[in-house]
Order: C-alpha cells, then sequence, then structure tokens
C-alpha cells in the first residue's frame, strides 16, 4: 500500500510540474533588475539584506538583482546622483529588465519630523507639518519627473514604482491614533498628487500601492521597538507587490506583441510606397532635366508607370499581413493542443492512479 501511495504522489508531482508553465505569464528567470531607492530598498537593519530585503525576493528570488538603495536618500539625492551621470547608476539601469523605484520616503519623513513625533506625540503642530509637507512635496514631484525622464533616457524597461506607506504604527491610546489618522491623511494625498499620476501603460510604469498594503499592518510589517523600516514580513509584501506588477507588466507586454504583429504588415508597405516615390522623383528629375522635355505626356508616363508598379508592392503588404495573422492562429492553435495534451496527461495520470489503488485493496 505504501508503495502505491509513493507512486501516485510521484504523478502528481510530475503533472504539477508538467502543468506549471502553461499559467506562468513571462518567464522572468535569470533576467536583470535594478532596484533604485533608500534603506527600504536596501534592507536597512535586516539581519541579511541580500536575503530579506524585498528587492531579492521578486519573482522567488530568479532575479539577477542590482541593489542601489541608500540608506537616508530622498529624491533630491537620486536625482544628483543620476545628473552627475554615475557610471555605476546608468550603465546598470541601460542594462536593466526590470527596475524598480522607491524613493520619497524620507523626503516626507524629514517634512513632519517624524523621529520626534515617533518619540514625543505632544511636538506635532499641523501647521508647520503643513508648510514643511507642501515644499517637500512641490520638490519631491519636480525630483521624480526628473528622475523617471532620465531613466527613460537610458531605457525602456518597465519601472514598478512604490508609493509611500505609513511609517507609524498605530497605538493604543487617542493622541497616537490621532497623529496617526493625521499623518496617514497626508501622506494618502501626496500618493494620489504626486506618485499616482506616474501609472502609465505608454510610458511602461505600473505604481504599486504599498501604503494600502501596510495600512493597520504597521505592527506586523515593521521592525520593533518604533523602527519604520519593514521586517522580513513587511520586505515580503512589498516583493509581493512587484509580483503583481510583473503580470501586469506581462500583459501588457503581450497586447503590443498582438498589435505589432497586426500592424507590422501596412507600416512595411508605408515605408515601401514612400522610398518608392522619393527614387521616382529623383529619376523624373533627372531625365526631365537631361531631354529638356518639353511636352508634359512624357512625365505623365512615368507618373503612370510609378502607379502600375506600386501594386504589387500593396499585394505584398497585403501578404505580409495575412501571413502575420496566420503566425498568430497558429501559436494560439499551438497553445491549445499543448493545453489540451497535458489536461489528457492528468486525466490519464489521475486514472492509472486510481486503478492502481483499486488493485491494492484486492
Amino acid at each position: 500500500m505504501i508503495r502505491k501511495i509513493y507512486i501516485l504522489t510521484m504523478l502528481i508531482i510530475v503533472a504539477s510540474i508538467l502543468i506549471s508553465p502553461i499559467f506562468y505569464a513571462e518567464e522572468w528567470q535569470e533576467k536583470s533588475l535594478v532596484s533604485l531607492g533608500d534603506s527600504i530598498t536596501q534592507g536597512y537593519n535586516l539581519n541579511n539584506p541580500e536575503d530579506e530585503a524585498f528587492p531579492y525576493l521578486i519573482n522567488d528570488g530568479n532575479f539577477q538583482v542590482t541593489n542601489l538603495g541608500i540608506a537616508g536618500w530622498t529624491t533630491f539625492n537620486l536625482l544628483s546622483v543620476l545628473e552627475e551621470n554615475d557610471k555605476s547608476y546608468l550603465d546598470a539601469i541601460k542594462k536593466a529588465d526590470v527596475i524598480t523605484l522607491n524613493i520619497g520616503n524620507n523626503d516626507l519623513i524629514q517634512a513632519l519630523n517624524l523621529q520626534d513625533l515617533i518619540n514625543d506625540p505632544t511636538t506635532f503642530n499641523i501647521y508647520d507639518i503643513s508648510e514643511n509637507v507642501k515644499a517637500a512635496s512641490d520638490s519631491m514631484n519636480d525630483n521624480l519627473n526628473e528622475i523617471i525622464s532620465i531613466i527613460r533616457s537610458n531605457t525602456n524597461a518597465p519601472i514598478i514604482l512604490y508609493n509611500i506607506y505609513n511609517p507609524m504604527s498605530l497605538r493604543e491610546n487617542i493622541v497616537s491614533e490621532f497623529i496617526y489618522y493625521a499623518i496617514d491623511e497626508i501622506i494618502l494625498n501626496v500618493n494620489q498628487a504626486i506618485i499616482s499620476p506616474f501609472d502609465s501603460t505608454e510610458d511602461n510604469i505600473v505604481v504599486v500601492d504599498a501604503h494600502s498594503a501596510y495600512h493597520g499592518n504597521q505592527s506586523e510589517f515593521l521592525l520593533p521597538y518604533g523602527d519604520i523600516h519593514p521586517n522580513k514580513i513587511g520586505q515580503q509584501v512589498l516583493a509581493d507587490l512587484a509580483n503583481e506588477a510583473l503580470v501586469t507588466i506581462n500583459e501588457l507586454t503581450e497586447d503590443e506583441k498582438d498589435e505589432n504583429s497586426q500592424f507590422d504588415g501596412e507600416n512595411s508597405n508605408v515605408r515601401t510606397n514612400s522610398e518608392y516615390d522619393d527614387e521616382m522623383n529623383e529619376e523624373t528629375e533627372k531625365e526631365v532635366m537631361a531631354q529638356n522635355v518639353e511636352d508634359a505626356s512624357s512625365v505623365k508616363d512615368i507618373n503612370n508607370e510609378g502607379v502600375s508598379e506600386m501594386s504589387p508592392l500593396k499585394g505584398a503588404s497585403e501578404a505580409e499581413t495575412k501571413v502575420g495573422k496566420d503566425r498568430n492562429i497558429v501559436n494560439k492553435t499551438i497553445e491549445v493542443v499543448a493545453f489540451i495534451l497535458i489536461i489528457f496527461s492528468i486525466l490519464f495520470i489521475i486514472y492509472i492512479s486510481w486503478r492502481l489503488l483499486k488493485g491494492s485493496h484486492k
């Protein structure tokens, strides 16, 4: 009986291995991930940052990670390095398959005097904080725009942009609770006004919502003793947000491939016609100058000849478009057939297992 159970277990494992690639949107194994940011990206105060910081956890650790997070950095610090054309940063960005960007947390922490609030909530002054946050938000918006512009001038790799979570833990007293929700509202407004608008299919940027993920969970996701940095659980939450973004990126990539395949033939035809027109104009001009043609009918003959020669190009373009569509149909058909074969394989394995188990009871 034990032997039969062992065989059944092994068959189920084999079936899982066979079917898993069908549901994996795109293989990111061995691709390059570049992570830009501050102490959260760096894995500050973790025991093993290179194992526990979120960049190393994305896609189950199957990225080749270049972690460029620096503790204490603001958007100004990151922008300064990029504007100075720091080779270590720009070379990494140019080679990246995916980029994560988690910056701006320290801009707000400094504006909120957050560490003072954590140590002594009575220092909370809504007027001073509002003025500081307004100035920090304006600067942060300008800096982020410049940062992303520089990244885009070096690569079109997808960017996963994190918004800002509330780094305060909710304590069981009226003053702390009031400050928690006041700070939370400020951060929410900054996220909506500054970070959310960067989410763009056209620019290949996906904004992920760390704020909602952490809301009310700070005691579980942050390091103890008033530390505002994520613990191992909090870092995994950030990695999971990136994993969700990768699914979105894969879907957008597939849609873009389908559109490009559909219009490749048409675009090729436009380019060919343009080149043909240039050649015909040049040939006509040379012939007119050489022969000093006085009769306009000769020019008409040339143009008529051009029209007659263009029709095969149009036919070729239509053929290319048809081939592209046929290729898509074939690919889809192959995928469906492969899926059906795997389903039949699984059913066959289940049937064999059932027969084995049934035989063991006789």
